[in-house]
């Protein structure tokens, strides 16, 4: 089997080939029990992300089926695209905040998402304050070790301010920081968080980190980035009972940049009492947030 060829362009052409719409190969996967989004099979063809967890395994093997691969080949193909070698920091400038002025600083710490650790899910919890703005930020999130020994991830946090501040980040649980490069006038903080030992093959590690900023500004969203499909990811914004919004909509975007208002990929969310929350099973990669309008 010729596994010098790419992942993404052997599911291109015989998606070409045989002319199915990724439509139609979606309710396909869906009637075999693997569900995959449109979206995701996008990433897929375009090179853009690849299938890592089990389920998404699974459905290589009916789309080689429906397709008419070769049996194995697609999740052969996949299995060595995921190998080190095959990614590089550029891959994912377009989902990570802030793009290139994010990538220089990992880059220089030798750090990029998705090479030692494979992240499995995300829990992010926003508390707003009553004058509007943000008062803590905190984050769960579950890792995979795909690499024996590995102990460091990339870190990337961002601050929606006016301000020119510095987000402070502290880890709560399953974590350190190590190394880290502030960027004031990005508002950014990169650097890299630390297993408590060398990880196995395998092994999952669960990190809490709470982010702060001392900024009087409105805040107007809460986004993760997501790099790779993942199981689920949940945002959650607590608001304090003096400071309710007037609308608030659920998004997820190809990558950083600002879509228009009620564009495409954008749906309401219902605020109950003070707290909004937004949940995505099989989180395709891309931009995911939650934004709200003030009265």
């Amino acid at each position: 089997m010729a596994l010098q060829r790419q992942f993404h362009e052997v599911l291109a052409e015989a998606i070409r080939r045989r002319g199915l719409p990724l439509e139609r190969l979606q309710r396909h996967l869906t009637r075999a029990g693997t569900p995959v989004s449109i979206a995701t099979l996008s990433y897929w063809q375009s090179g853009r992300s690849l299938p890592t967890r089990s389920r998404s395994l699974d459905a290589l093997v009916q789309l080689e089926r429906l397709l008419e691969v070769e049996p194995g080949q697609l999740v052969e193909l996949a299995a060595a695209a995921r190998l080190p070698r095959g990614r590089n920091i550029e891959d994912h400038q377009h989902v990570l905040p802030l793009g290139e002025v994010a990538t220089a600083p990992l880059a220089k710490l030798g750090l990029a998402p998705g090479i030692d650790f494979t992240q499995l899910s995300a829990h992010d919890r926003l508390t707003v304050g009553p004058e509007r703005s943000e008062l803590t930020h905190r984050a769960r999130t579950l890792h995979r070790c795909d690499r024996e020994g590995a102990r460091a991830m990339p870190l990337v946090v961002t601050q929606d301010a006016a301000e020119t501040v510095v987000p402070a980040v502290e880890a709560v649980a399953g974590c350190r920081l190590g190394r880290v490069i502030e960027v004031p006038r990005h508002r950014l903080v990169v650097g890299e968080l630390l297993a408590p030992r060398p990880m196995a093959v395998g092994e999952l590690l669960t990190e809490v980190l709470a982010t702060w900023a001392p900024t009087r500004t409105k805040v107007r969203r809460i986004e993760r980035s997501i790099v790779d499909e993942l199981h689920d990811a949940t945002l959650e914004v607590v608001f304090h009972p003096a400071a309710l919004p007037s609308r608030v909509l659920g998004y997820v975007h190809p990558s950083t940049g600002r879509v228009a208002a009620d564009g495409p990929g954008e749906w309401e969310l219902p605020v109950r009492g003070c707290e909004v929350q937004s949940v995505r099973l099989g989180a395709e990669p891309g931009v995911h947030g939650i934004r709200w309008d003030w009265p």
